[in-house]
């Protein structure tokens, strides 16, 4: 009802005064004289960072539903070995540098890319950091967007599980809601391509892709193999979506473990002398 009166307020009603902020310093004070009352609203720049501030805590509030939701799917939204931030990927040589140039430059434009469908492909040998990478992307876009992470086998065993249960009891989802939170998601990390554990994990290989493709949403895949050796795996439908959709990085130097360890070796040696 104030709310009311003071949108019907006459111009002779308003006032101003000098007033002093902490934080702002001095500022002109806005006010309403309503049934003989004065009503001052105080610091007006004050006033705007609490909204911006409540709006950010309802976006962090709604992005948290989000990836609960997820967690709920898939068991987690983000595996914990790699729930950190882009800039954690650590960098020694050129090929890491410009992989994580190009992990950065798609998070900074990731909305342009977004409304293209466009997204990325990793591809190299097992433990030099592509998930990492991957999963950084999806941690710094958060909270504007909340993406999805899984790995083809594991939503394949869950698929399957919403089939039959050896006690007898149904799945705790459908999967019609594992289907539609990878088709959908504004983002989706699709790890293990090539990594078949079931015949139809393939099939669903390319649904999950193929609905996306022809939905403009962008995947980052990750995987061992090449496109073309994707191409003789599975089908060129596949292999070409990926390629039309996404740009490719070739993760072709030592994995991590030999690293460390020819690091260690050497430092050991060395002490040796």
């Amino acid at each position: 009802m104030q709310k009311h009166e003071l949108q019907n307020a006459t111009a002779t009603d308003r006032l101003s005064r000098s007033g002093y902020c902490k934080k702002h310093g001095e500022y002109v004070e806005a006010g309403r004289k309503l049934f003989g009352h004065e009503i001052w609203f105080g610091c007006a720049k004050c006033e705007e960072e609490e909204r911006k501030r409540q709006a950010e805590l309802d976006k962090l509030e709604e992005a948290r539903g989000r990836a609960w939701s997820y967690r709920v799917l898939f068991g987690e939204w983000l595996p914990k070995a790699f729930d950190l931030p882009l800039e954690s990927f650590e960098v020694v040589d050129a090929a890491m540098g410009d992989a994580y140039c190009i992990a950065e430059e798609y998070v900074r434009n990731f909305h342009r890319y977004r409304s293209e469908g466009r997204g990325l492909f990793f591809t190299g040998t097992a433990g030099t950091g592509k998930t990492k990478l991957a999963c950084g992307v999806l941690k710094s876009l958060f909270p504007d967007v909340v993406g999805c992470y899984v790995t083809l086998s594991d939503l394949g065993d869950r698929v399957r599980q919403t089939w039959r249960s050896a006690s007898g009891e149904s799945a705790p989802f459908t999967e019609a809601q594992l289907l539609n939170a990878v088709y959908r998601a504004p983002l989706l990390v699709f790890d293990e391509i090539g990594t078949i554990a079931k015949p139809q994990d393939g099939e669903l290989l390319f649904k999950v892709i193929n609905t996306r493709y022809s939905n403009l949403l962008p995947t980052i895949g990750i995987s061992n193999l090449s496109l073309t050796e994707l191409c003789s795996l599975y089908s060129d439908r596949l292999s070409r979506r990926l390629e039309e959709r996404s740009r490719t990085v070739v993760f072709d130097w030592t994995p991590w473990q030999e690293r460390h360890q020819q690091n260690e070796n050497g430092l050991f040696q060395e002490g040796e002398r």
